[in-house]
């Protein structure tokens, strides 16, 4: 297992990736390119496991990678995230269907 975490900011992101070891294997600066950012996902060979810093800006890089890597490991306001997705798919079946 492979450990990415990425470090989000307004114009670029830095990634790490880490071994089951600890050791970092690659840490890299990049433009917050959607292109180049899957491209960095795609090239890591093995299963991987995901991070991002959940800062105001986050959640368009998870939905990016989320085919890239084998799990998503959020933070606090992940889990906030994925309950107003839930709540949106209900609401929108709701409204749908009443």
């Amino acid at each position: 297992m492979l450990y990415i975490g990425a470090d989000i900011h307004k114009k670029t992101t830095t990634m790490a990736v880490k071994n089951a070891q600890g050791d970092v294997l690659l840490h890299k600066k990049l433009p917050n390119d959607k292109i180049v950012l899957r491209q960095f996902v795609k090239s890591i060979d093995g299963e991987k496991k995901l991070t991002a810093e959940a800062t105001f800006n986050w959640y368009w890089f998870i939905d990016l990678m989320e085919k890239y890597v084998d799990e998503k490991v959020g933070t606090c306001s992940y889990l906030i995230w994925c309950c107003w997705q839930s709540f949106k798919s209900s609401l929108a079946f709701s409204t749908a269907y009443p």
